[in-house]
């Protein structure tokens, strides 16, 4: 308590001193009062530019046959993201950003962790960059939740990424990405990286893989299509069993996912499936999925957006459940699902976006189903 007195009563006759040194003006008037702190100088080839988003979400779920648990609902701080750029002169980047996320199930269930952080070097033939982000497979995945047309990301990327058995091979990853273009139209990337997702003291060597191709075809003024594939496999040897963040128990996983986006004024739909299995050794086995996302803007405040999934996941000890979507209560854990989103999107400005949606969630197979029904709302703030 003394040391805590004597820290507060040293920055209390502080702060009178660097206020006088500082000098910074003061102007007041009947309405307001303006402080100008003293400037902090750049070098000229300087320039950090700050962002972030928020998005506070009210979900209400309820689920009945298998394994169907009591409804939920309620209040979460979905995502916070505060994100920092420094540009070096015309090459050399830094990029830094941390979020706050709610759990599945949403409340104080809170979880932080590093989003990006990344040292990028541009020029003529593509843009290198090395640090922690997101590997390029599964476009919904590796999206923004800033730019997502629906409010949450479909089951099928929640089970790839979501999934303890599975968690990694569409997640964070850190080592060395490269993106670039052979002329206008064609782009490609590739990326060497660690096998395991955001997870800095596992005992592993194991390597992941991922490779990209993309073909930009304008058809008019307003139209355009974009044909990709991403492709992946990550190499996990050492059997690190029972982690929630190895991508399998032992064995070598890899997946194939193409995929074509078509744009015409304010219309986009995308059209998005993958297959992904796993070697002798791995208890990953096949998994196919499938989903078509069609956003409208009508005008500039409303956006309707539908969506449909169908995912077939054949890894016995990893069946899909409902709660993988967050707010769902527990059902589930079957080979298969389908689900449909029907929503709608309001800017309010270009900083504020208030969103609705109804999801129903189907699973089923093993001679069972289960069902469940998500009415989400959420207010998205950018700046």
């Amino acid at each position: 308590m003394k040391k805590l007195l004597f820290i507060a009563a040293s920055a209390a006759f502080a702060l009178p001193a660097w206020a006088q040194e500082a000098k910074p003006a003061v102007a007041e008037d009947k309405h307001s009062i303006t402080i100008s702190l003293p400037k902090v100088n750049l070098p000229e080839d300087v320039k950090v530019t700050l962002s972030a988003f928020m998005q506070v979400q009210y979900a209400y779920a309820s689920a009945n046959g298998y394994g169907a648990g009591p409804a939920e609902g309620g209040f979460s701080l979905r995502r916070t993201n505060i994100a920092a750029k420094a540009s070096f002169g015309k090459a050399w980047n830094a990029v830094v950003s941390y979020e706050f996320d709610s759990g599945t199930t949403g409340g104080w269930n809170y979880n932080d962790y590093l989003d990006k952080a990344l040292v990028q070097y541009s020029g003529e033939a593509g843009k290198l960059s090395i640090g922690q982000q997101k590997n390029r497979f599964m476009v919904e995945e590796y999206t923004s939740a800033l730019k997502l047309p629906a409010i949450e990301r479909s089951i099928n990327s929640n089970y790839i990424a979501g999934n303890s058995g599975i968690k990694g091979l569409a997640s964070y990853h850190i080592g060395v990405f490269w993106d670039g273009k052979l002329n206008d139209d064609l782009s490609y990337g590739l990326s060497v990286t660690n096998a395991t997702s955001r997870d800095y003291h596992k005992e592993s060597n194991d390597l992941c893989l991922t490779g990209n191709l993309g073909y930009d075809m304008k058809l008019d003024d307003k139209t355009k299509v974009f044909f990709g594939l991403n492709g992946i496999v990550n190499f996990s040897d050492d059997g690190v069993y029972g982690s929630n963040t190895i991508l399998a128990n032992a064995g070598t996983v890899w997946g194939i996912e193409p995929y074509v986006r078509y744009t015409q004024g304010d219309l986009s739909v995308l059209l998005d499936s993958y297959y992904i299995d796993g070697d002798s050794d791995s208890q990953i086995k096949r998994t196919l999925a499938a989903a078509a996302i069609v956003a409208y803007r009508i005008d500039e405040h409303w956006e309707p957006v539908v969506r449909a999934t169908y995912l077939n996941a054949h890894t016995p000890a990893y069946g899909v459940k409902t709660s993988l979507q967050n707010h769902n209560p527990t059902s589930g854990g079957l080979p298969n699902a389908t689900s449909y989103y029907l929503g709608a999107n309001y800017y309010l400005n270009k900083y504020v976006k208030i969103s609705a949606g109804y999801e129903y969630v189907h699973t089923f197979g093993n001679g069972t189903h289960a069902d469940s029904n998500c009415l989400r709302t959420q207010c998205q703030v950018s700046f």
